[in-house]
């Protein structure tokens, strides 16, 4: 998958034909066990509702179409993660790393970002309403969803703050 930020090009192995397919049951009974380390697994289309999941590491997996409703993400890792679509309401993504995760389309009405790293991620078309973004405004509407990747963006935030101070 190819990639581009600012101008510069990245190439992703983040791909469906490289993630691992294993069912929901089988990925919570290893979670259960201590295992966190579940890069490039392909979860797609699955219902993992009022889960927590703490801490996980989701590097690249494929998640598209799935059910995650008040899931707790907080300090996972979803970093190139493919989550077109997926249901997040009401999640708890505090402290989460989701750069480069596509959100394609994604439900996360009601979540907690506060604190998330949202750097090149895929906001387009995303359900942000009563969402807390990572500076932890709540959003009372979608205002927002389908801003380009950099609107969201805490380097530019942080970059475009500086120079509003010293204007």
């Amino acid at each position: 998958m190819q990639l581009s930020y600012l101008g510069i090009s990245f190439q992703s192995s983040a791909t469906s034909s490289n993630t691992q397919k294993i069912s929901p049951e089988q990925f919570l009974n290893r979670y259960a066990a201590g295992e966190l380390d579940f890069a490039k697994v392909n979860l797609r289309e699955s219902i993992l509702n009022d889960v927590n999941l703490s801490l996980v590491n989701l590097f690249g997996a494929e998640l598209n179409g799935s059910i995650l409703k008040r899931v707790n993400l907080a300090r996972a890792n979803l970093s190139m993660a493919n989550l077109t679509g997926v249901n997040l309401t009401e999640a708890d993504l505090s402290g989460a790393n989701l750069v480069w995760a596509n959100l394609h389309h994604a439900n996360l009405a009601g979540a907690d970002l506060t604190g998330a790293n949202l750097t090149g991620a895929d906001l387009t078309g995303v359900n942000l309403t009563g969402t807390t973004m990572p500076d932890g405004i709540v959003l009372s509407s979608n205002t927002g969803s389908n801003q380009p990747r950099d609107k969201f963006n805490p380097i530019s935030k942080f970059i475009s703050q500086l120079f509003t101070k010293n204007s």
